[in-house]
């Protein structure tokens, strides 16, 4: 008898692949705390800008709100003192919300890091 030779199709082929490059890749990196600093700087930075831009939509937004009450009251006060004042206002507010902000939307690559650490 004479053994037929089957060809099976390459979708079917239970051999994998050779491997294109012997790169090893090592576990771990050199520096085993440079991924925690680069998600701590990351929140640092996160926090940064969003206390920056809080601040100044803080204290526009409390310039907004001083300044359509005066004007609906029809006061004669020394409106800048009231201005400043919401201004400082909307600073300290923004500050806090801007900051919590900016940390609440890097703490998900904090987490991550430390998972990954376990």
């Amino acid at each position: 008898m004479v053994a037929q030779q089957i060809a099976i199709p390459p979708e079917l082929d239970l051999v994998p692949p050779a491997p294109r490059s012997l790169h090893v890749v090592p576990a771990r990196p050199d520096d085993p705390v440079a991924d925690v600093r680069a998600a701590e700087r990351s929140l640092m930075h996160a926090a940064t800008v969003g206390a920056l831009v809080g601040m100044a939509l803080g204290a526009l937004l409390w310039i907004g709100l001083v300044a359509l009450g005066l004007a609906l009251t029809g006061a004669h006060y020394d409106v800048v003192a009231w201005l400043a004042m919401a201004a400082g206002v909307g600073v300290f507010g923004g500050a806090f919300l801007g900051s919590w902000a900016g940390v609440t939307a890097a703490a998900e690559r904090m987490d991550e890091v430390a998972n990954r650490r376990g």
